[in-house]
């Protein structure tokens, strides 16, 4: 572009010199330049018919120059409109999202986790202290090199003064909530069946903690349980920016094990029904470049998503959702696309004591969300791929296609989600006369004495997940 305007600037000034060159050669008239304003006129000439004629040519040789700088001027304008207007288009924001599953922080793990008894050991308000740093500090170097880092709390951090407690009805120690925040994340749901398990104390003690993180961490982005309606309305149309791209968060959960929700105070946690997630969806999403609706749903310990599962991603996807994230089975589900919306069925188990292969399988993933900017036909696609948006699709094709080629709502958006990557995680414990030494370890860091056959094991479980589009390993 540079050179652009430079031979933009000699090619005028050449004209320019050219033109201003013939002015002072007016010497056959006995008129003529010796500089600009310098003009000379023959001696016969009356003196007032020379001064109008001096006058008249000093004029137009201004107006010469000054319309031959004007056209420089306007040529360099343009070029620089048509430089930017070029970077504009052609230059993007981005940002990466990191995503691991449930958190059940069952008594074995957070025994596992205490670091000091005290003389007291009975009040654990005054005497005890719990690290899950260790546990953790595998998954340290994959988070933090990501701008945002989604997990599911499924146990309530009521705190110790509640009394900790675990299966059926959890309470976990707060620190838990503290380590991972020191490992990057800052998208945390608390919808899920466990939220109501110590009741609305329960609820507004855990609430109370998180306010507490939030005040101190801009980035930080809790939801699906409030302390009021206003609460519920104001964190539900809560927007962050990041990298110059805006996005929200909404978390819903199918039930809380029969536990009821307190008359009037439906905003303990949303528990959620279609009409509710179309006005909560539509009530932010053109407000957002990237929304993310993290969800509990689905039957525990199996690897396929239930019908209903599958319709609601649709019924999500057709509101022009970005990214869906499942969990609640405890156990690892296949990644979809679904129009220019990527769902994760089931993320499975981040941490927990739960026994059996298929619940200390984790799944972890990562997507990469492109702002192309000035893109005024944009619309978020998913691996490049743009299918045009007829104005008017009869109702008979509609329902003859097929659900990967369905005609979506052109939701006005900016963003592609591309880098597509997931892979496995692994919670280990001793199981002896207890379970002890607890930790999470990324499949690759794995080996036989940790994991008997676990690259057997691994290629079992990838096959779950795996698409042609997916890139194993993070």
């Amino acid at each position: 572009m540079i050179d652009s305007l430079k031979n933009i600037w000699q090619k005028n000034f050449a004209e320019f010199a050219k033109k201003a060159f013939a002015e002072r050669s007016i010497c056959k008239k006995n008129i003529c330049r010796k500089n600009v304003c310098d003009i000379h006129l023959p001696k016969s000439l009356p003196q007032s018919h020379g001064d109008d004629l001096r006058d008249d040519l000093r004029s137009s040789l201004h107006s010469a120059l000054f319309i031959h700088f004007a056209k420089i001027l306007v040529a360099i304008l343009c070029a620089c409109i048509f430089a930017s207007t070029l970077s504009a288009k052609s230059s993007h924001s981005s940002l990466r999202l990191f995503m691991v599953g449930d958190a059940l922080i069952h008594k074995s793990v957070y025994e596992d986790a205490l670091v000091q008894k005290g003389q007291n050991y009975a009040n654990q308000a005054q005497s005890s202290h719990y690290d899950f740093a260790k546990m953790l500090e595998l998954i340290a170097p994959i988070s933090k090199k990501h701008d945002l880092a989604f997990y599911n709390q499924e146990s309530i951090l009521g705190g110790t003064h509640l009394g900790l407690s675990t299966y059926p009805r959890f309470n976990s120690p707060q620190e838990f909530g503290l380590n991972m925040l020191r490992l990057g994340f800052n998208l945390v749901s608390l919808a899920n069946n466990h939220t109501l398990d110590r009741g609305e104390a329960g609820v507004r003690s855990m609430l109370d903690f998180w306010r507490k993180m939030e005040a101190r961490n801009s980035t930080l982005y809790t939801t699906g349980s409030f302390e009021s309606f206003k609460a519920q309305q104001k964190i539900q149309h809560k927007i962050l920016h990041k990298n110059d791209i805006s996005y929200a968060m909404l978390a819903y959960t199918y039930g809380t094990n029969g536990i009821p929700l307190p008359q009037g105070k439906e905003y303990l946690v949303n528990i959620y029904t279609k009409e509710m997630l179309k006005r909560d969806i539509e009530a932010i999403r053109a407000e957002v470049d990237l929304l993310i609706v993290s969800i509990h749903w689905g039957v525990e310990y199996t690897h396929t998503p239930t019908k209903e599962q599958r319709e609601i991603a649709k019924f999500l996807a057709s509101l022009g959702v970005d990214i869906v994230i499942g969990n609640h089975p405890h156990a690892i589900q296949p990644i979809e696309r679904i129009g220019n919306t990527l769902v994760f069925y089931a993320l499975g188990n981040f941490i927990s004591a739960q026994v059996g292969l298929q619940k200390r399988v984790g799944l972890i993933a990562s997507v990469r969300i492109d702002k192309i900017q000035n893109a005024r036909k944009s619309t978020s696609t998913i691996n490049h791929t743009t299918k045009p948006h007829p104005k008017k699709v009869p109702k008979r094709a509609q329902r003859k296609s097929k659900i990967n080629n369905r005609i979506y709502k052109k939701i006005p958006k900016k963003i592609k989600l591309r880098n597509i990557r997931a892979d496995l995680v692994y919670t280990y414990y001793k199981h002896e006369q207890k379970m002890s030494d607890f930790k999470v370890y990324p499949f690759s860091l794995l080996n036989d004495e940790l994991l008997p056959n676990y690259q057997s094991i691994y290629k079992d479980y990838i096959k779950i997940i795996s698409k042609d589009w997916l890139i194993i390993g993070l």
